[in-house]
């Protein structure tokens, strides 16, 4: 996760939030990301429709670009956060 990904997401521990983070992770990823894919897939985990979806999409890709250019790049940077919503 990266600073700029909390403008994209309200809920960061939502659906959608969790299968980019899952599946896509840092800014390089996301950005290698096949768009026609990922909106998709962001369409399917928020069950709206590909309008908005595309919006994320872009928002998403805006919030990479600029987590680049802030100097997150190198995947090692990264950290894992796995949610457990299973009984303690």
């Amino acid at each position: 996760m990266f600073p700029q990904y909390l403008d994209v997401f309200c809920d960061v521990t939502g659906k959608t939030s969790t299968m980019i983070l899952r599946q896509y992770g840092p800014p390089d990823k996301i950005l290698r990301g096949h768009k026609k894919t990922m909106i998709e897939k962001i369409s399917k985990a928020s069950r709206k429709g590909l309008a908005k979806a595309s919006e994320r999409y872009e928002k998403l890709c805006a919030a990479a670009n600029a987590a680049k250019t802030f100097g997150c790049q190198i995947d090692s940077i990264y950290f894992n956060i796995f949610f457990n919503f299973g009984p303690c």
